[in-house]
């Protein structure tokens, strides 16, 4: 048994992580020194001219957090998943950023740059700088630290374990991000099918055995699942390869759960 399908009302349930790295964080802060530079020439400026730099710092730390939250979570390979190819339109589509700002503060900062327009005047580049500071803090966390797992769990009552749950894992030493990952779980009979089935996610390199939280029970094949009672649960241990449509959903489990760490 290689392969077996697990029901997608997982994603119906409450989602978490647990785990994450901090591996990337490199250059996290970078943004922020140019928000710095932009609010000294807004608090310092002489001249209207010099808001100039005040805007065009501010579209700098916009870029560069951008820049670096797609080269972290690889967002070229969302395109495949059915995401837009613009990193900003990414970060709207995983609840990450509203646009209306960001889109402002470059439209701005072009019209500065390519048709010689006048800067905002003070109130306004106070606004986008505020708003870009928002903008930076609401993105700190995914920046500063990668979740490794999201957890789907059928019940959830802070500090209490549940008993059905299913778990992906990225193991970050070595696969590339969604390419894929190890999928571990215990979950009710109800809930795994064994031929493809619409609305079920398929899970590769299967070890499933009858679920004791004292005992290392053997391997289970087909017959000896269809042989247990229906509420019975399985410990079920594969690999998801992002070869489905559930694709999709699970990078948005993964952007969108409680985080715990």
């Amino acid at each position: 048994m290689n392969r077996i399908y697990i029901t997608r009302e997982i994603f119906s349930w409450h989602v978490s992580n647990d785990s994450c790295t901090y591996a990337m964080q490199a250059d996290w802060k970078r943004p922020y020194e140019y928000l710095d530079l932009a609010y000294r020439t807004l608090n310092n400026h002489l001249d209207n001219l010099e808001l100039i730099d005040c805007v065009s710092n501010l579209k700098r730390a916009i870029d560069h957090r951008i820049k670096k939250i797609s080269s972290d979570y690889k967002f070229k390979r969302l395109n495949v998943f059915n995401y837009s190819k613009g990193d900003l339109d990414k970060l709207t589509q995983l609840g990450l950023a509203k646009p209306a700002m960001l889109h402002q503060i470059r439209a701005i900062r072009n019209a500065i740059e390519h048709q010689f327009s006048e800067a905002p005047n003070k109130t306004r580049c106070s606004e986008l700088a505020d708003f870009t500071w928002y903008f930076l803090r609401a993105t700190d966390e995914i920046t500063r630290s990668m979740p490794t797992d999201i957890q789907f769990c059928d019940s959830y009552i802070p500090g209490i374990d549940t008993k059905i749950w299913a778990r992906f894992v990225w193991n970050t030493y070595t696969e590339a991000l969604w390419s894929k990952m190890e999928f571990i779980s215990n979950l009710q009979i109800k809930h795994v099918c064994f031929d493809q089935t619409e609305g079920y996610i398929p899970i590769d390199e299967v070890y499933i055995s009858k679920h004791d939280r004292n005992l290392q029970n053997p391997k289970l094949d087909e017959k000896g699942i269809s042989e247990l009672e229906p509420d019975t649960i399985l410990t079920i241990a594969g690999i998801y390869n992002f070869e489905d449509s559930s694709a999709h959903n699970i990078v948005q489990a993964y952007f969108n759960c409680d985080r715990g760490v």
